[in-house]
C-alpha cells in the first residue's frame, strides 16, 4: 500500500514527508499535552490547594472533618449531575426546575448563567444555603476541567467567597478565582466586539 502524501503546511524539522498517520499522531500528541494535561494540573492544584488549607487547621478531627467534607461535595456536587433538578417556590408553589451545569444551555450568556446558580443558593429547597453552596462549589470545580469558562471560574469563587466565613484560607483562592473570571469575560467581550466591525 503506497503512502498517500497530504498536502499541509507542517513543518518537519527532520525533512519527512508529511503522512496521513503523522498528522493523527501529531493531532492525537496535541490533544494529550493541551487537554488532559490541563486537566491532571487543574486537579493537582485543587489537591494541594486542599491539603494547604488543611495544614493551616490545627485540630486533627476538624483537619479530618474538613478534607472527607471538601471530597464529598467535589464528588457528589448535586449541580454537577446530569438532569438534576432543583426545588424552588414559585407564587407559594415548589416547581421544578433545570440545575445542572453539565446541562445547561446557557452558558455562552455568563451573566445569566452565574445569577440563575448563585439564586440556587438561597431558592432550592433542595438544601440549605451552606449545603447548596458546598454543592455549587464543589460542581463548579468539576466542571472546571472540561469547560473553564469565565462563569464557571467566577461563580467557583463567589462560592469560595462565601465558604471562606467558616474558613479564612478559602478568601485568596476565591478572590482569585473571581478575578480570573472576569478579566477572561472581559478579554472574550473585547474580542467580540472587535470581530463586530
Amino acid at each position: 500500500m503506497k503512502k498517500k502524501k497530504i498536502s499541509l503546511n507542517l513543518k518537519k524539522e527532520n525533512k519527512e514527508p508529511v503522512t496521513e498517520i503523522s498528522v493523527c499522531l501529531e493531532f492525537l500528541t496535541n490533544f494529550v499535552y493541551d487537554k488532559i494535561v490541563y486537566k491532571r494540573k487543574r486537579a493537582i492544584d485543587d489537591m494541594l490547594d486542599l491539603c494547604s488549607r488543611a495544614c493551616e487547621i490545627q485540630d486533627p478531627f476538624e483537619q479530618n472533618r474538613q478534607i472527607k467534607e471538601e471530597i464529598y461535595y467535589y464528588f457528589n456536587a448535586k449541580y454537577s449531575k446530569k438532569d438534576n433538578i432543583a426545588l424552588i417556590a414559585i407564587d407559594g408553589e415548589l416547581m421544578e426546575v433545570p440545575a445542572s451545569l453539565l446541562d445547561d444551555k446557557e452558558e455562552d450568556n455568563y451573566s445569566t448563567l452565574i445569577e440563575k446558580y448563585l439564586n440556587f443558593l438561597n431558592d432550592d429547597q433542595t438544601a440549605q444555603f451552606k449545603d447548596n453552596t458546598k454543592h455549587l462549589r464543589g460542581a463548579s470545580m468539576r466542571i472546571l476541567r472540561d469547560r473553564p469558562t469565565p462563569a464557571i471560574k467566577i461563580i467557583k469563587g463567589a462560592t469560595l467567597l462565601i465558604l471562606s466565613e467558616t474558613s479564612t484560607n478559602l478568601i485568596e483562592e476565591g478572590g482569585r478565582e473571581l478575578l480570573d473570571g472576569f478579566i477572561e469575560w472581559k478579554k472574550i467581550e473585547c474580542f467580540l466586539h472587535y470581530l463586530s466591525f
